[in-house]
């Protein structure tokens, strides 16, 4: 039962970034599901649309295109030839 739950509130939030492809958008989380609260072309743009709305201390993120997958680095363990 709570892991159905938490997979419908991933799911909820999830559908909400589909909407905000290649943007930045601000968020809040509460009772343990995200909501998206604001959001713009720049991160300046979109936590004063979050703001506007009433939450000043909405966590930022950069929704990614999603015609690209994505790879973080940890260039710490990447050796730099010195």
């Amino acid at each position: 039962m709570i892991e159905e739950a938490i997979d419908e509130k991933e799911l909820a939030f999830l559908s909400q970034l589909e909407e905000h492809e290649n943007e930045w958008v601000a968020f809040i989380e509460e009772d343990g599901a995200e909501t998206v609260v604001g959001s713009g072309k720049d991160a300046v743009e979109a936590i004063k649309d979050a703001e506007k709305r009433g939450f000043p201390d909405a966590i930022l993120m950069k929704v990614p295109p999603f015609d690209r997958g994505f790879i973080p680095a940890n260039f710490a363990s990447v050796p730099d030839g010195h």
